[in-house]
Parts: structure tokens; sequence; C-alpha cells
């Protein structure tokens, strides 16, 4: 099974929940998709899933360096957005545990 590869390394499923409505009803296309071009994705979907890993490296309490940081764009916008987001998963889990 292959993988699509994202701007932060990550590997993108093919059989991904998000299209399994798609590969669930129509088997045949995942294999039909490796043949297609890979598609330009919106500057918009590039900055979400570049916050997405600097969120995950939040809440695993790893290094976030200033090469990381470079390397996907991180902006004043994108950190206050990411840190929001943080408090909000640490008070779900904190309210779960009580």
């Amino acid at each position: 099974m292959s993988a699509r590869i994202d701007e932060v390394g990550k590997a993108h499923a093919e059989l991904s929940a998000s299209g399994s409505e798609r590969w669930i009803n129509c088997p045949r296309s995942v294999a039909l998709s490796r043949k297609a071009p890979p598609q330009v994705e919106h500057p918009s979907a590039i900055v979400g899933t570049n916050a997405h890993a600097l969120l995950e490296k939040h809440l695993r309490d790893e290094p976030i360096t200033e090469k990381f940081k470079n390397k996907i764009g991180v902006n004043r916008h994108m950190e206050n957005g990411v840190l929001v987001a943080v408090r909000h998963v640490n008070d779900v889990v904190e309210n779960l545990t009580r």
C-alpha cells in the first residue's frame, strides 16, 4: 500500500477515514487513484496541515525547534491558534479524568 507524503513528512493513507465513503462504495477507486496525477493542494490546506503538525508536537510534548517552525511556516497567528487548541484539548482531558 502506498501513501502520499505531505510537507511535514507525514504519510497519507490510501484507505483514509476521510475517503472511506469513496473506497467502501467503490473499492477499485483505490487502484485507480494511484494512477491519477498528484493534485495541487490549496495553500489553505497546506497551512492547515502544518498547523496540525505543530499541534501534534505540542500535544506530544515534543521539542519544537526553530528549524521545524521555519520549515512549516509558523507565524504568530498560527502559533496563537494552535495554543488555543492545546488549551482546549488539555481542558477536555482534565475534565475526563476527574
